[in-house]
């Protein structure tokens, strides 16, 4: 219980920072939403991008109620078939916009929510794993804090809010910790259970997070041989196999929809071409406009830096 307590305590913590940090987003959540076309708020796209992100977990709450059977075939495009895979379906957002969806039919509310909830979780599961690690309360708290509230999240999180709720999987190293000292099924089963959550939420944090996860192992290898087990890296991986066939289910209408021709090939665009490095490499060295073309950013624009962040992510594990 005095667990709980602790726990209860951090998330009103932070969740009363994320009020007052973001202010006035969360004022009037039954009727208003982030207003992304004012200036620095992401530009007109972003508005389109907020309302869609709404009617995609409204329309999987409504369509699993009535007739999951055809949850892809949403009410856009008709006659078209699997138009829901015309862009990601976030159904990783459904345990917490589902609830209050369904009590109040408001979507906006849900959704608004759905994403304060998020930010709050994300601090309390930095805050766990960080006090796994042993660390003292206050240290463990001000790592949830940054983490949290950082500038990127703090900025972009509002319009992108697919890419907020990242908890699932930090929830879930903890998990981890243990399953690659001492294996057991049930840590297993809770850890890949967690894992196949956050890859639900968005493919961008799946990729992210079997990138995040390769990384994490490898950190604990290097830092901890004695205790890391051979037993527990084979289970691990076996969970993650298993999450990423759970996924398979929710991802086989996207491969139709793109071998169909519906969804456009932006490989060949100027500007994504710029900003990549190209498929998996951008997780190891920044995009072609900063190697090459000496691109020099505008303010408050952030981007990604290639290999350093993964490896102090590495050296932090270790």
């Amino acid at each position: 219980m005095s667990r709980l307590r602790e726990a209860a305590l951090v998330l009103g913590a932070y969740l009363v920072l994320t009020w007052l940090c973001l202010h006035p987003l969360f004022v009037h959540p039954a009727s208003t939403a982030v207003d992304p076309v004012v200036p620095g708020g992401g530009g007109p796209i972003g508005l389109a991008d907020v309302n869609l992100a709404i009617w995609k977990v409204a329309w999987a709450c409504h369509a699993l109620w009535s007739d999951p059977a055809r949850l892809f075939d949403s009410n856009v495009y008709y006659p078209s078939q699997d138009a829901l895979a015309g862009a990601e379906h976030r159904f990783g957002h459904l345990l917490l916009f589902a609830p209050v969806y369904a009590a109040t039919g408001n979507p906006v509310l849900a959704s608004q929510l759905h994403l304060f909830l998020s930010y709050g979780l994300c601090g309390l599961a930095v805050y766990l794993l960080l006090r796994s690690w042993e660390l003292p309360r206050h240290a463990a708290f001000f790592g949830g804090f940054v983490y949290t509230l950082c500038p990127t999240r703090a900025v972009y999180g509002p319009v992108s809010s697919q890419l907020i709720p990242t908890q699932y999987l930090i929830f879930a190293l903890p998990l981890l910790d243990r399953l690659l000292r001492a294996p057991r099924a049930k840590v297993a089963a809770c850890f890949g259970l967690l894992l196949l959550q956050q890859m639900l939420c968005s493919y961008y944090l799946a990729y992210m997070s079997l990138a995040s996860l390769a990384a994490y192992v490898a950190g604990s290898w290097i830092g901890d041989r004695r205790q890391v087990t051979r037993a527990g890296i084979g289970m691990a991986v076996l969970a993650v196999a298993c999450a990423a066939v759970a996924m398979l289910p929710a991802s086989l209408p996207y491969l139709d929809f793109r071998s169909a021709g519906g969804l456009k090939d932006w490989s060949g665009s100027e500007v994504l071409r710029a900003g990549s490095a190209g498929f998996w490499r951008d997780y190891l060295i920044p995009p072609l406009a900063i190697r090459e073309w000496g691109w020099e950013l505008p303010a408050r624009r952030l981007a990604y830096v290639g290999m350093l962040p993964l490896a102090l992510a590495v050296l932090g594990a270790s």
